[in-house]
């Protein structure tokens, strides 16, 4: 490498000219996954309060009756929601085998789609200006980057040499790809426009499969590959230093129609004249699309929405409609939208004209807005436009700014942080709607960022659209939302993602782009299932991200922590969460074990937290020997008011409250003196200490820190704190979100899936917690 292209930085150098050995997903038949079912115990829970209303406390029968009841509702409704899944899935299955088949068949839409969202993914790489799709054969017309990305430091013949590897390195990689992700294709004819005010084409080639399945992508170079396997190879050397020189005379017709393709999109991309500008409205559009999966090379929109701003952040106007994605629509129960809901709604190339005329001109305004933009520019393709590279303002990216200090940054955290409504989630419009919201307040808070964000429109505003026609056709609203019978509880893993602090899992280094990755792995996660195409997505957006392999390796570790951290933080980790952990460190490519490690060390880092939360013991403390964080206890016997009030202060205090009795057992609670039971029986056997109710309000309000061999150093950082919530509280200290959230529940309230608790329900608990 130095050799050749001189003392230049090599690494800086391989990162230009080694970009087609990369590695690319190979497209696969997708296969369906149901959605999995609420949490048994939960639905009958919420039959079961219902069915105990007005049934005396003393009538036995009457209660056995309605328990009855409540558990033949739970079957009939679980029994009712497999079947809705099942056929959900079946459906779903179906429509993808119908794309897998028109994507091996070479479909011009289906691959078109595809290729377009794959490569808009990649803006390090040479875009491809435009496609096209002749039986198994595509052309691949590429915009070149200018040389001025080649290092300093090297004389004018070592330049241009770096420069001629870099572009055909991108051509490359631009023709691997499409390989990868489009199985019926054959040959690939591929063009190279410079980019400047001439637009010559300085490189052009064909490749067929064959070909590239036989190269060593590892150890073969640029050079060699296009010297050795490619045909039809047109590169001319120009000027006294060997630069490439244009080869639009040595053309032949298909090439030369190609190259014209990639000028015209290059036209498209070009600042529009001042009085085409003036067309177009000035300000922001903010853009919400809902969509039937994450990958936007394979799923598609299911419902759009655009609200239209001034430069002021003020709403102008508001259009959505939803869209038939001529196949599955994904997530019903997420997004709420059904087959039925989309079968007489308008195709994407039935509203792009109306959707164009409204965004165009206008600065591209989303929450996580990357996510929706790669959506539209697959869209576009597959309605033979090409969508333009647009100004676009993120109001998650600039929620750091606006909005510092916030644990989370998703679009309910955000508008709650900035006292935005948003009524509906997961409805294109409600969400555009919040969005704009977020934007209006950042653009009315006086933050330095201000004045540059105001500029935008008039940058926007010169952005060439392409010109459509609109065909008139009527948009579709979605009915409105029916809330569902009952709630839908999460699962083990959704319920530790919902405290989980995203902004506390990335290193000081990691791009402010490793956080919106993280938040969609999240969001991906909260069925407690990562299917693969879901993590064959969450790679492409890592790519898109520009984040590096060991930046998605460090966020899936930090991930995998966080949940560890939050999984321990009531003292006991379940089966389901044990369970869901591994599963979701396996689907992340983590070692084996990992997850057992991690729990060893938040269990740890827990005992520490609250270890230095603990108060000495008082004067003429005369209960024995203390209570000490990390020790189990276990209850057996007494009210059972009274007793669970008592284990939800035990797991606030750091201890952890158990099912059954084991030589690690260090108290059985009970109001026998000699329990008849079988917990009693085992505490007799091991030893176990027994002390009454009224003793251990005393114990577990004075727990100490637990025994050295318990800690770990005591500069570990605490994530949260936590003590112990008894009548005698430590002031400022408050208690795990998991212990209320879990509180709140047993207790009848009403907690959201995610997001803040209402200062209510924590005011209740800690008002529970003092009349113990």
């Amino acid at each position: 490498m130095v050799d050749r292209f001189g003392a230049a930085d090599s690494v800086d150098v391989r990162h230009l000219v080694e970009v087609h050995r990369e590695n690319f997903v190979v497209a696969r038949p997708r296969v369906a996954v149901a959605a999995p079912l609420p949490d048994r115990e939960a639905v009958y829970r919420h039959y079961e309060k219902h069915a105990l209303r007005g049934v005396g406390l003393f009538d036995r029968a009457g209660r056995a009756r309605a328990r009855q009841t409540a558990a033949e509702y739970t079957e009939q409704w679980l029994a009712v929601q497999r079947a809705e899944g099942e056929a959900q899935r079946i459906a779903q299955q179906a429509g993808f085998d119908d794309q897998w088949q028109r994507l091996v068949g070479n479909d011009e839409d289906t691959v078109l789609g595809v290729l377009a969202a794959a490569f808009e993914a990649v803006p390090g790489c040479a875009p491809v200006a435009s496609l096209t799709v002749d039986e198994d054969r595509v052309g691949l017309a590429l915009v070149a980057a200018t040389d001025n990305v080649v290092p300093a430091g090297l004389t004018g013949s070592q330049r241009a040499g770096v420069y001629q590897t870099m572009v055909k390195s991108h051509a490359l990689a631009a023709a691997k790809q499409t390989f990868a992700l489009a199985p019926g294709l054959t040959l690939a004819r591929v063009v190279v426009v410079r980019n400047d005010l001439r637009r010559p084409c300085i490189l052009s080639f064909a490749v067929t499969r064959a070909a590239v399945e036989s190269i060593r992508w590892d150890v073969a170079g640029a050079d060699e590959i296009v010297a050795s396997v490619a045909s039809e190879v047109l590169v001319e050397r120009d000027g006294v230093f060997g630069d490439l020189g244009p080869v639009d005379a040595l053309m032949n017709e298909v090439y030369a129609e190609l190259a014209a393709g990639a000028r015209r999109a290059l036209a498209d991309m070009a600042a529009g004249e001042p009085e085409a500008a003036a067309e177009y409205p000035a300000g922001f559009a903010v853009v919400d699309v809902e969509t039937s999966g994450l990958s936007p090379e394979y799923d598609r929109i299911v419902e759009v929405a655009v609200v239209g701003t001034d430069r002021n952040g003020n709403v102008v106007d508001e259009w959505t409609t939803l869209v038939n994605p001529d196949g599955p629509v994904g997530r019903t129960d997420l997004h709420r939208i059904s087959v039925a809901d989309v079968a007489d709604a308008p195709r994407f190339s039935d509203i792009v004209g109306e959707l164009t005329r409204r965004v165009a001109g206008r600065v591209i305004v989303g929450h996580n807005v990357q996510f929706d933009l790669r959506f539209l520019h697959a869209e576009f393709a597959r309605a033979r436009l090409r969508m333009p590279q647009v100004v676009s303002l993120c109001t998650y990216q600039e929620s750091h700014g606006y909005l510092p200090g916030l644990r989370r940054r998703r679009l309910p955290d955000c508008c709650h942080a900035a006292g935005v409504v948003l009524t509906d989630a997961h409805a294109a419009l409600e969400d555009a709607r919040a969005a704009a919201g977020l934007l209006r307040v950042y653009l009315g808070s006086g933050h330095d960022l201000v004045d540059t964000h105001r500029r935008l429109p008039q940058h926007a505003a010169r952005i060439g659209w392409p010109r459509v026609t609109g065909t008139g056709a009527a948009v579709k609203v979605r009915p409105p939302a029916v809330p569902p019978p009952i709630p839908a509880p999460a699962g083990a893993l959704a319920a530790l993602l919902e405290d989980l602090p995203i902004s506390d899992l990335l290193s000081e280094e990691a791009p402010l782009s490793a956080a919106g990755y993280v938040e969609l792995l999240a969001e991906a996660l909260e069925d407690g299932v990562l299917t693969a195409e879901e993590a064959a997505a969450l790679a492409e957006h890592a790519r898109f991200a520009g984040l590096t392999r060991s930046d998605v390796d460090a966020a899936h570790r930090g991930f995998v922590l966080a949940l560890a951290r939050t999984a321990v933080a009531d003292g006991r980790v379940s089966v389901d969460e044990r369970r869901e952990l591994n599963n979701a460190a396996d689907m992340l490519g983590l070692p084996e074990g990992l997850v057992k490690r991690l729990l060893s060390e938040a269990d740890s880092e827990w005992v520490a937290q609250l270890s230095r939360a603990c108060r000495p013991l008082p004067g003429g403390w005369a209960h024995g020997e203390p209570l000490r964080v990390g020790q189990k206890v276990a209850f057996t016997g007494g009210d059972p008011v009274r007793r669970e009030r008592l284990e939800i202060a035990a797991q606030a205090a750091g201890l952890r409250v158990m099912n059954n009795v084991s030589r690690l057992t260090t108290v059985l609670v009970t109001p026998e003196a000699q329990p008849d039971s079988r917990k009693g029986e085992a505490a007799r056997q091991h030893g176990t200490r027994i002390v009454r109710p009224g003793v251990f309000e005393q114990l577990v309000a004075n727990v100490q820190a637990a025994a050295p061999e318990m800690s770990v150093a005591p500069n570990a950082e605490p994530e949260v704190a936590v003590a112990a919530v008894t009548g005698r509280r430590v002031p400022g200290v408050p208690a795990s979100p998991a212990i209320i959230r879990a509180w709140a529940r047993e207790n009848g309230y009403v907690v959201g899936p995610r997001g803040r608790l209402p200062q209510d329900i924590q005011a209740a608990f800690v008002a529970a917690q003092g009349a113990i």
